[in-house]
């Protein structure tokens, strides 16, 4: 129950700002590719999107990570679209959390 209320409130977070720079995509839709071509405002309102995405999986899981600074989620969501780029961005965050898995236990 906790992951969806955290869900929902991040998408109603993020519908007022992704989707004011992208009036054509849903932000889970935009692929890895429309993430890599943001720049300025557009994509300091996508970076802090992945940091709330990341912050409300760590509640709902229970998960405690070793420090992993913002700028270093920023850098691995951009590393993984440039490889990926047809990808959907959510895709890159799917992989960003499963990274984050596993180093939880280390």
């Amino acid at each position: 129950m906790r992951a969806i209320l955290i869900s929902i409130v991040f998408v109603l977070f993020l519908s007022g700002t992704a989707m004011a720079a992208y009036t054509h995509y849903f932000y889970f839709e935009m692929g890895c590719g429309d993430y890599i071509s943001t720049s300025g405002s557009n994509r300091s309102q996508l970076n802090t999107g992945i940091a709330g995405f990341i912050t409300g999986i760590n509640y709902s899981k229970g998960r405690m990570t070793n420090a992993v600074s913002a700028k270093s989620l920023y850098l691995w969501v951009e590393n993984y679209c440039k490889e990926n780029p047809l990808d959907r961005f959510a895709d890159a965050l799917s992989e960003l959390d499963y990274e984050l898995e596993g180093r939880a236990g280390k």
